[in-house]
């Protein structure tokens, strides 16, 4: 389980998750660029070979007039214009289709120059049907009284090669020059492309060193911290960002100080402890001084207060009485000894009042000294 612990840490590793997509992305781009710039090479080193080869056909074409110039001027025979003629075929067919030819690889034509290719293959057939013709005609003329009328022919006919010729080798130039064209523009977008990856390798390069420089702020953080904790103050904390290691690192490194500070402040909260102690007994005494003063001036003061309510309690209930039961019927039920009575109801219930405020007083000490009896009454 360790061993595998290890490998899965590494994995959730936010940070190294991000480094590591990041070089992933720069190593694509490094194999995509050469890639791309290999295919480009490669494109124009077989469109190179292309154009070597279909420049070819103007010294096979002119090979091949020259024979045919000698063949009519009877100074060579039909073999050797053959050779030439096939010497020429056989390179505008490699042309398209590919292959092995004067020690070159060479791979198969573009198809968008094919249409270029099939005007110099129908040159070259119809140079190749004219010299069948003159080679059938050589081998059905064998009269000399028409020596001079086939002359007369091999005049017009010399014409008529060196007019196909010159087609077959503007049809050959035109191809050439398209491919060269088209090396032009591989080479364009071959630039293009190179500054495009040349711009996205400096980009991610530069993200990298942005993630870096982020990831080493904490860190710096981290250790200007320690050393104003070395220095003595604890009164730091550093700020964490994001959800990665380094975060977890802050926060850690905030709670570390804090508890340190905790236990600072404990240590001398024990050295000073002796000197609260003594503090607080001097201040528990005087309190405990002031609440038996409290109680002795609410015992004294419920005594002195029930004192003179006690009598004036009696005198008013027996005044009231008398107003009440003594006189004749009409002073009884007159308005002002009701007026009277409710006078001596008020001052009765004001001075129960006093008594009720006087018990509860005498109650709230009992409360507080734990010495209130509770009676049941059944």
């Amino acid at each position: 389980m360790k061993l595998l612990s290890n490998p899965l840490e590494r994995i959730n590793s936010k940070i190294l998750l991000k480094i590591t997509v990041l070089v992933i992305i720069e190593i694509i781009l490094i194999v995509g660029s050469f890639g791309v710039l290999s295919y480009f090479q490669s494109q124009q080193f077989s469109l190179g070979n292309s154009i070597n080869i279909a420049g070819k056909n103007r010294y096979l074409t002119a090979k091949l007039q020259l024979e045919t110039e000698r063949y009519l001027g009877e100074a060579s025979d039909a073999s050797q214009i053959k050779a030439a003629m096939n010497g020429l075929q056989s390179n505008i067919l490699t042309l398209k289709q590919g292959g092995m030819i004067s020690g070159v690889d060479l791979k198969p034509l573009p198809s968008e120059f094919f249409e270029l290719w099939n005007n110099v293959s129908r040159n070259s057939n119809l140079y190749e049907t004219s010299v069948n013709q003159i080679l059938a005609g050589a081998n059905t003329t064998t009269s000399s009284a028409l020596k001079t009328t086939t002359k007369e022919i091999d005049q017009f006919r010399k014409k008529q090669f060196e007019s196909i010729a010159s087609d077959l080798i503007a049809s050959s130039d035109r191809l050439v020059t398209q491919l060269g064209l088209q090396t032009d523009k591989n080479s364009d977008a071959l630039i293009i492309y190179q500054v495009i990856f040349g711009i996205l390798v400096v980009g991610i390069l530069i993200l990298i060193l942005y993630l870096v420089a982020r990831m080493l702020k904490p860190i710096f953080d981290l250790t200007q911290a320690t050393s104003k904790i070395k220095k003595g103050n604890f009164d730091v904390s550093v700020t964490p960002k994001g959800t990665d290691e380094l975060s977890v690192l802050a926060k850690s490194f905030n709670s570390m100080t804090d508890s340190m500070s905790l236990s600072i402040a404990y240590y001398e909260l024990i050295q000073n402890h002796c000197d609260l102690t003594t503090r607080l007994e001097a201040a528990n005494e005087e309190l405990e001084t002031k609440d038996r003063l409290k109680d002795e001036f609410i015992n004294i003061a419920a005594h002195e207060l029930r004192a003179p309510v006690q009598p004036i309690l009696g005198q008013a209930e027996i005044l009231r009485r008398r107003k009440k039961s003594g006189g004749t019927v009409r002073e009884s039920n007159s308005s002002s000894n009701k007026k009277e009575i409710e006078q001596l109801d008020i001052i009765i219930r004001n001075v129960k009042r006093l008594l009720r405020l006087e018990q509860n007083m005498l109650d709230m000490t009992k409360i507080e000294n734990k010495s209130l009896k509770l009676y049941h009454l059944t």
